[in-house]
């Protein structure tokens, strides 16, 4: 915890921007499933997902397969890389808002920088640096610095962030995809430091994430508040987002009961999208 940091020490190093730059998280790896899967005819995908559904429906496989098999059915590397990184798909997005006016989430996604990679790059090294590079530009300033920042300038402690050095960083951005993942061992570079100076067991540790443990946090005290600010006639949030929609998510989250193809860790990113929301016009 980070007040407890601060007890001993005024500045700290964060790993933020390694597993960024040198391909330490799952996107890296399952880009090159989606990559091989999609050699099969559409035909193929659009079965596989209408014989699935069955299955999802009574809990044999995650509940969010079928569509997820749908999402990447035919989607090209924009609309790949969107659909791993947002919240809401794109269909649910344009049924979700009150707005139907709204600039394209899509643009958010479209590749901005330049990758000098070599004229006849495969598709999976595109979409290898298509990935860092949404990784660099929206997760790491939007989310994770974003947190690391509000955080440790609460407890009054400094974070230095070598990983973003401007010089590693851009060796990070140069490196093929091989050099960051294989199989589902990311971090190819940065493991094999780690081999020279780290005992083996910290070097090939594999990657340990930082799941929310949703139904130990949640309670029936914070489930009662959520509805009652979400659905209640204190809610603000239709304003932006329409009732008929957002209602049985918030209903399904609360309850304990499954919505769709969304898993429970879906439901409540996007509880927490709409209470975000609805706190955010409160306090205007």
């Amino acid at each position: 915890p980070i007040w407890l940091i601060q007890k001993h020490v005024t500045v700290a190093l964060s790993g933020d921007g390694g597993d960024e730059g040198f391909g330490g998280y799952e996107f890296y790896w399952k880009i090159a499933n989606i990559v091989r899967l999609q050699r099969f005819p559409l035909t193929v995908w659009r079965s596989a997902a209408a014989a699935l559904s069955p299955f999802a429906h009574f809990g044999v496989v995650r509940a969010s397969l079928p569509q997820l098999i749908r999402d990447f059915t035919g989607a090209d590397n924009t609309a790949i890389i969107q659909n791993m990184f947002s919240v809401l798909r794109e269909e649910e997005h344009q049924k979700f808002f009150q707005d139907s006016n709204l600039l394209p989430i899509r643009r958010l996604f479209e590749p901005q920088w330049e990758h000098h990679l070599p004229s006849g790059a495969s598709r999976l090294e595109r979409l290898s640096a298509h990935t860092t590079e949404i990784n660099a530009r929206l997760t790491l300033p939007d989310d994770f610095l974003f947190k690391v920042d509000t955080a440790s300038m609460k407890e009054s402690l400094e974070i230095r962030v070598p990983m973003l050095d401007e010089d590693l960083f851009a060796f990070g951005l140069s490196l093929p995809h091989h050099l960051k993942v294989i199989g589902q061992t990311g971090k190819r570079v940065l493991r094999g430091i780690a081999n020279r100076r780290l005992p083996v067991a910290v070097a090939q540790k594999p990657k340990w994430g930082f799941a929310i443990p949703i139904d130990s946090w949640v309670d029936v005290d914070f489930k009662s508040q959520v509805r009652e600010s979400l659905l209640g006639p204190s809610s603000l949030i239709s304003e932006f987002f329409k009732p008929e929609e957002f209602s049985p998510i918030v209903k399904a989250f609360c309850e304990g009961y499954s919505h769709d193809s969304i898993s429970r860790a879906g439901l409540y990113n996007r509880v927490i999208m709409l209470l975000a929301v609805q706190l955010m016009m409160s306090d205007k």
